[in-house]
């Protein structure tokens, strides 16, 4: 989903030329830690992005000394990775590094067949293409963090991302309709993107460690630029038909500057609840320039074309405040909050003296509620208004060509769309077996779409609207669960219903559409060393604004095994067994009908190998909210739990608390049961999920890592 806000380790992100899927296509997956996803979250948030917040947290060692993990691999399709992850950590400092190099190899086929009806005659364009696509990439992240005192931290980070895509592609065209032209259109496109973050933040915790004072600064630079060719050449054993020939190609050339500062100031009370304030400052400058060439035939070379060549600058800053309260009463849970946001944007077309300049304010407000535990049964409700603004390739108002039939352009008119978000959820959690089921109602106003117009003479032209306003009501479903000690299933779906009011696509317009779609995945432990997985996601045939979509199915399966103690790790993996990948569309309107089928390498054969080294012994002072945890010299107390029932956690819990208190010892958050669980396939929810952590340190030294050490 392009509508999604990113970000890596808390913090927004847009290098890479701020193409979000580039930045993940760099980023290795053996170094995240974990991804935290939000959708519906709260105004301390950037209300950007209409589908929520994807948080990648990368893998930031906690453990003294020097420690780490490589990981290389290769697939059967010739793409290759190395990636790995180093730290040292003392009492007083932490370093890191993340770095990731990967190639990556992709190939599709499809075909696209077009009629148009022009009155006295109809034009068809058949089209049947083969691409293939590589392109190395570097992910660098690194860093450290100064512990100035237990309640104080100053932390520098430094990230690059860099990589090239190479595509070359064949286009075998037949245009009947008047005449009959066929012929070859051979393509190759060359990019290259990049780019770096400076992050640098400081923490400071009081007296009661959820009274705190958070803040960061970042500045970055990126880049993506671009050079692309095509050129229609003669069809073996159709050169008679041969009267298309055409030539041209394209350079771009994208610098993208940002900064961003961000001060949060929470503030607890004794009754449980605590007030979040907040301020925060973001600019983008974005600078795209464009060159077109078309090939001269009687000149034998090519020359500049002026009409397809331009220079588009795009300013936009946004200013906000929030204030968010919170607490409980009983079982019930309750947050609210407000943000306010100004924005500055301009646009500005080098090649055409106006300006286009769009100044506006915004509230958006957001509450939520709780009622229950999860592991009985949790009721959650929430709201939050959503704002997706336009990208400045959405607004440079500049025809671009792709090619002599499709060409490109933005619309500087476009204005920010608004989403209501409104959710409810069930849930419930224990050891055997978890289920959440939710219901969404999403308002939408002045949605943004790309939209599609062939005009008389054959050449489409594809740009953006504001098409009115959409409603997506839906109900989204997850199990979690075991059968037997061995196997674990996870199975979960969504369905969804969009309303869309417009009149932009013509009388054959059905403005409603409904989309399924469901996941399951497997896990089989063979023994305590060796895991299979299964995963599978297949989306129905469904219908959309002009036409149908057609069902989509993509699967995958997984060996692991372990060796060493688990410190080094080989994993097998099958993408696409079944060949079921790829999708195809319909369309129809008014004057022309259209439809494509695009198909993707399938069967890829994936080996991976990680090894991890280094010792495992948690002498820090800082745990992972940086409180004091103590050192392992002095032992520990670690709960053993015979039932995993809230009652007997809590009792345990504050049993262990009292007796590590009197004999100065460690309180270990991992239960002994924790093992027994895993081996077994059974759910372990970890003590942060349940209880407060920060009081409970404000009692005891506590540790996370000490049952390997014991």
């Amino acid at each position: 989903n392009s509508k999604v806000n990113l970000m890596i380790d808390g913090k927004p992100s847009s290098i890479a030329g701020g193409d979000v899927k580039s930045l993940l296509q760099s980023v290795p997956a053996a170094n995240i830690a974990d991804i935290e996803v939000m959708t519906n979250p709260g105004a301390k948030y950037d209300p950007e992005g209409m589908a929520g917040i994807i948080n990648i947290v990368l893998k930031e060692n906690r453990f003294a000394g020097l420690n780490g993990n490589v990981n290389t691999g290769g697939d059967t399709q010739g793409g290759t990775n190395l990636s790995g992850q180093v730290n040292f950590r003392n009492t007083k400092y932490n370093s890191y590094i993340n770095l990731g190099l990967n190639n990556k190899v992709w190939i599709s086929d499809g075909t696209s067949y077009r009629k148009m009806d022009f009155g006295q005659f109809n034009n068809i364009l058949n089209q049947s293409y083969n691409s293939k696509g590589s392109g190395p990439s570097l992910f660098v992240k690194t860093g450290g963090e100064y512990f100035i005192d237990p309640t104080q931290s100053l932390g520098l980070s430094f990230t690059v991302s860099d990589g090239n895509n190479y595509r070359d592609s064949d286009n075998y065209t037949i245009d009947t309709g008047p005449g009959d032209s066929r012929y070859v259109r051979l393509s190759d496109s060359d990019s290259d993107r990049g780019g770096y973050n400076l992050n640098l933040n400081y923490d400071k915790k009081f007296n009661n460690p959820k009274h705190k004072l958070t803040s960061y600064l970042r500045l970055s630079d990126g880049n993506n630029l671009g050079d692309s060719e095509y050129k229609n050449t003669e069809w073996d054993n159709f050169e008679e038909f041969f009267d298309n020939a055409n030539e041209a190609r394209n350079g771009s050339d994208g610098k993208n500057k940002g900064f961003d500062f961000q001060v949060d100031y929470t503030r607890p009370f004794e009754s449980g609840s605590k007030l979040e304030l907040g301020i925060a400052s973001k600019s983008n400058d974005r600078d795209d320039s464009q060159t077109a060439e078309i090939y001269d035939y009687t000149l034998n070379r090519f020359v500049n074309d002026s009409q397809f060549s331009n220079d588009f600058n795009f300013n936009e800053t946004v200013n906000a405040a929030y204030i968010q309260y919170g607490g409980s009463y009983w079982l019930v849970g309750y947050n609210a909050g407000l943000r306010y946001e100004a924005v500055d944007m301009l646009s500005d077309l080098k090649s055409n003296p106006t300006k286009f300049k769009n100044d506006y304010t915004s509230l958006y407000p957001s509450l939520s509620f709780t009622l229950g535990a999860p592991q009985f049964i949790q009721l959650q409700a929430s709201y939050s208004k959503r704002v997706q603004r336009p990208r400045s390739r959405q607004l440079n108002p500049f025809i671009s060509r792709q090619d002599n039939r499709n060409y490109r352009s933005g619309n500087p008119f476009l204005k920010p769309e608004y989403t209501d978000s409104y959710e409810l959820n069930f849930s419930r959690f224990n050891r055997g077996l978890s289920l959440s089921f939710g219901t969404y109602y999403r308002n939408t106003t002045d949605e943004i779409t790309r939209h599609k117009e062939v005009n008389d003479d054959g050449t489409s032209l594809a740009s953006y609207r504001n098409i009115g306003t959409k409603e997506t009501k839906g109900f989204e479903y997850n199990i979690v669960g075991s059968l037997g000690k061995k196997l674990r299933l996870i199975f979960g779906g969504n369905t969804y219903w969009d309303d869309i009011n417009t009149d932009i696509y013509g009388d054959v317009y059905d403005n409603t559409s409904r989309t399924n779609n469901f996941r399951i995945t497997s896990m089989y432990n063979v023994s305590p060393k060796t895991e299979i997985s299964f995963f599978m996601w297949h989306q129905p045939k469904k219908e959309i604004p002009i036409g149908t979509f057609n069902a989509m199915t993509w699967s995958s399966m997984s060996i692991k095994q372990k060796f060493m103690e688990e410190r080094f790790n080989l994993n097998l993996n099958i993408s696409d067994p079944f060949a079921m990948s790829g999708f195809g569309f319909s369309l129809q309107n008014d004057s022309w009908s259209q439809e494509s089928v695009r198909n993707f390498s399938s069967r890829t054969v994936r080996l991976t190998l990680e090894y991890r080294f280094g010792k495992m012994e948690d002498k820090s002072s800082y745990n992972y909210s940086q409180t004091v945890i103590g050192t392992s010299e002095q032992g520990f107390v670690i709960p053993f739990l015979r039932g995993q029932g809230l009652n007997n956690q809590l009792w345990e819990y504050r049993n262990a608390a009292i007796i590590a208190k009197a004999s100065d010892r460690l309180l270990c958050l991992e239960p002994f049961h924790r093992f027994y669980l895993q081996k077994s396939g059974r759910l372990f929810i970890p003590f942060r999920d349940l209880f407060d952590v920060d009081s409970l340190q404000s009692f005891v030294k506590t540790s996370e890592n000490c049952s390997q050490l014991c």
